[in-house]
């Protein structure tokens, strides 16, 4: 179900009486086989993190504590707005789209996984040569 547009995804919970337990698989919970998985903590609230694009990976963002703003923008500029907050929740982001997150609320713990092993040359960091592509 891999898509050239952003989109949020509901991950399943396991609820019981010793907690939840939220599962995320490659090709099944999310539209691609995980090759990377990274986290970021430890930011202040006027942080701002990504703003940048991938040529080639993709990847879903998941909030696993407080709240963070993400904006989205495509080549032709157009841009869209999520708020992740839920545990339970995605936002799987395609390649040759620009990223930019902040607004992130005390303790936020934002996890990400993606279909490539990371590598440098495959980040662009410059908006404008972005929206030249």
């Amino acid at each position: 179900m891999e898509n050239d547009k952003p989109y949020l995804i509901r991950l399943k919970e396991n609820i019981d009486d010793r907690g939840v337990l939220t599962p995320i698989e490659g090709a099944k919970d999310v539209p691609f086989e995980i090759k990377r998985v990274f986290y970021i903590y430890g930011l202040d609230e006027d942080s701002v993190r990504a703003n940048h694009a991938n040529f080639l990976s993709a990847e879903v963002l998941i909030c696993l504590s407080g709240a963070c703003d993400i904006e989205l923008t495509d080549r032709n500029n157009s841009v869209s707005r999520y708020c992740l907050t839920e545990k339970n929740e995605g936002l799987y982001i395609p390649k040759m789209i620009w990223r930019k997150m902040s607004n992130f609320k005390k303790g936020s713990i934002i996890l990400a996984v993606s279909d490539m092993h990371y590598d440098p040359d495959e980040i662009i960091f410059d908006k404008t040569v972005f929206l030249k592509q």
